[in-house]
């Protein structure tokens, strides 16, 4: 079976997804040069890759004749799918007509814009919409997301597939290579990593660093990401120790920063998925996340975290301070991160999922042969 893979955006994800199928399926991988990673990671991975000079959205008249072009080379490679990773791109729907009548395939990221999230409005619902109307099928990363997808656009069961997020495994190779590791110093680290939006609750978190440090605990926040500071500068200055980047983040200071922390802190107060959790997953990191969308699912699923409401900086602190005083816990949860990263997010078994969904939507099989695809479940190994 052959797939292109066209990925305009999301180069961490596009990469690594790569990567899992490419032992199991042809695959042709299409995205920007500028995403183009300087440390050879797809080199040796038994991928076509194509790094495109991909115009930017508002450059009309080059747009249309770069997509022209693309739709050409994909149709020349002839796969028997293009699967599509759709987040914030406007060409990506003129694209897919394009494609015809290659069966096309997506997947949606986010269901649903993010509060205060900016980049999420680059693309007109419009647009967003059409895309999803005209693939064959849509690809999302958790029930609760094929819940709410089916909802919105109101899709047949059949057309839309539960695939997870893949492990993102580029940062702990690096982390290896440089001998990155803890400090051991005497401060429990706790890693707040990505995009610094309003839905990712970094207040909270900021309080619940304030009550460990008032409460005697040698606690560091560590904060890396772009993104807007101003609403919560006042309160980090407040702390006693910190480490703050906010600036794009490079993937060796991204390696470094996974390898030297104690734990994850994701305590979002909305969510779909999570690329920062996968990217704990290959460290063997254990998170506190807040039980919104994906991110509780899979934390559940793997039990490589515990579990807060959203918004509540005094559960947050709790949960915290479990981590600090209880080596054990994170250990635990630790080989639990590590189990699922071999078990069930494993290449192998990502890909064969993969390659299922693949072949349903190559089929043309009724509705009762493709609901026979097996939905995403657990190993019921036993756990630590």
């Amino acid at each position: 079976m052959r797939i292109a893979l066209v990925a305009p955006e999301i180069p961490d994800y596009a990469m690594e997804y790569a990567r899992t199928i490419a032992g199991s399926v042809d695959t042709l991988l299409l995205m920007p040069r500028q995403h183009r990673p300087e440390d050879g990671w797809l080199d040796g991975s038994g991928l076509d890759v194509e790094w495109l000079d991909w115009p930017r959205q508002r450059e009309l008249i080059p747009s249309i004749s770069f997509m022209r072009r693309l739709a050409a080379r994909v149709k020349a490679w002839n796969p028997d799918v293009v699967h599509v990773t759709m987040n914030g791109h406007v060409w990506t729907t003129a694209l897919m007509r394009l494609f015809r009548p290659l069966p096309v395939i997506s997947t949606v990221h986010d269901v649903q814009l993010h509060p205060g999230d900016g980049t999420a409005t680059r693309v007109p619902n419009l647009f967003f919409n059409l895309g999803v109307r005209q693939s064959r099928a849509i690809v999302v990363h958790g029930e609760t997301l094929r819940a709410k997808a089916m909802e919105r656009w109101s899709l047949p069961p059949e057309d839309c597939y539960v695939l997870p997020h893949v492990p993102l495994r580029r940062y702990k190779q690096i982390a290896n290579t440089e001998g990155f590791q803890h400090p051991g110093d005497g401060l429990f680290r706790v890693l707040f990593f990505g995009r610094i939006c309003e839905y990712k609750g970094l207040g909270y978190l900021v309080r619940a660093i304030h009550r460990l440090e008032m409460s005697g605990k040698r606690v560091k926040l560590v904060l890396a990401g772009r993104g807007d500071l101003g609403p919560y500068r006042q309160a980090i200055a407040s702390l006693s120790s910190t480490e703050v980047h906010n600036h794009h983040v490079s993937a060796r200071e991204a390696a470094r920063l996974f390898a030297e922390a104690d734990v994850l802190a994701l305590p979002y107060i909305e969510a779909s998925q999570s690329g920062v959790l996968m990217m704990a997953m290959a460290f063997g990191l254990p998170v506190v996340a807040s039980a919104v969308g994906e991110i509780s699912e899979t934390v559940l699923k793997t039990k490589m975290g515990l579990l807060v409401p959203p918004g509540d900086a005094f559960r947050l602190t709790s949960a915290l301070e479990h981590f600090i005083e209880d080596e054990g816990v994170r250990h635990d949860l630790a080989a639990n991160a590590l189990r699922a990263l071999d078990t069930d997010y494993s290449k192998r078994v990502l890909a064969a999922r993969a390659e299922a969904i693949y072949e349903q939507v190559c089929s043309g099989a009724d509705q009762k042969s493709r609901l026979a695809v097996p939905r995403f479940a657990p190993s019921t190994s036993p756990r630590p």
